[in-house]
């Protein structure tokens, strides 16, 4: 069936018994050694979508359309976000087809008119000198971040960031590959975080430097934001970012 613009669907309890709860930020990463004045989060409530969490198996090549998933409960909480087919059907691909930041400028745009500023990093090294950024996007109101690359073909979804030691940022990471629902759930987010699924990582380990990167951006569409022209870098769609 087709998804119209805005598209989702109404939180009827049995849809609802099956999404990952809302939470802020501040709850999916829990206590923190550095002051609220050096953290950048997301503002507002989103959902941690990932592997398998609406009994849909996107093991191995999914994790693109759950950063979306993600990005789209933070642009309309109160709505389930399209399911993957329906998500694959807006761009007109095939199951189990990757997605990448380009393929999240569409569906994004198209289901919401948000626009997505996108910031092409020619390696995960360019992230020292361009944290900031983010930093500003947070503080301005934006939405999770999907970062997508080449030889790193692992989507993430990046909700905060901060300096860390010696100069090196960290970001705060929701991973998609993430599959055990019944601990987000249970809102046991103490062991999701101890196995690392929720977790602040410097930027040199989350993106690794031989591997270029695009940060897609997101805004709600009332907000002003204006999107960019396409990534300099080539993340084609269908073929990067799982």
């Amino acid at each position: 069936r087709a998804v119209a613009s805005g598209g989702g669907h109404s939180l009827h309890s049995h849809v609802s018994d099956m999404l990952p709860p809302l939470a802020t930020a501040r709850e999916l990463a829990g206590a923190s050694s550095a002051s609220a004045a050096e953290e950048h989060l997301v503002c507002g409530k989103l959902r941690f979508f990932h592997y398998t969490c609406d009994r849909h198996d996107d093991c191995g090549w999914g994790c693109g359309y759950r950063t979306v998933q993600s990005q789209l409960s933070w642009l309309a909480p109160d709505t389930a976000p399209p399911s993957i087919p329906e998500l694959q059907q807006v761009l007109g691909v095939g199951a189990r087809e990757w997605i990448g930041v380009p393929d999240a400028v569409t569906l994004l745009d198209a289901l919401h008119g948000a626009a997505v500023e996108v910031l092409p990093l020619a390696s995960g090294l360019a992230l020292a000198s361009e944290w900031r950024r983010l930093a500003a996007h947070f503080d301005a109101g934006g939405g999770p971040v999907m970062v997508g690359g080449g030889g790193d073909v692992y989507s993430k979804t990046v909700i905060g960031v901060r300096g860390g030691a010696a100069g090196e940022p960290e970001l705060l990471i929701l991973d998609p590959h993430f599959m055990d629902a019944a601990a987000l759930h249970a809102s046991d987010l103490g062991a999701v975080r101890a196995a690392g699924w929720i977790a602040w990582r410097p930027s040199g380990a989350a993106l690794p430097s031989a591997s270029f990167y695009n940060l897609g951006m997101v805004r709600r569409p009332a907000d002003g934001a204006v999107r960019t022209a396409p990534p300099a870098t080539s993340e084609p769609a269908g073929g990067w970012s799982i």
